[in-house]
């Protein structure tokens, strides 16, 4: 369940935006839905401070998605 590693997949996350994490930012949060029994939406909430963060985005997304 998500839930129970939640916290681990934040810090999985923000291991690929480390520079982002350096200026305060990051993954800070983590939400999900079930859209049907066999699809999720998952979200990951990531402050972006000054940055524009679509690349960083994608690459955080790509990174975290095998773990989910």
């Amino acid at each position: 369940m998500l839930a129970n590693k939640k916290s681990q997949i934040i810090e999985i996350a923000n291991e690929h935006c480390q520079a982002m994490l350096k200026r305060g930012g990051g993954v800070v949060d983590l939400r999900w839905r079930k859209l049907a029994e066999d699809m999720l939406v998952v979200e990951l909430l990531v402050d972006v401070q000054e940055a524009m963060g679509a690349n960083v985005i994608n690459t955080i997304a790509e990174a975290t998605s095998p773990f989910i």
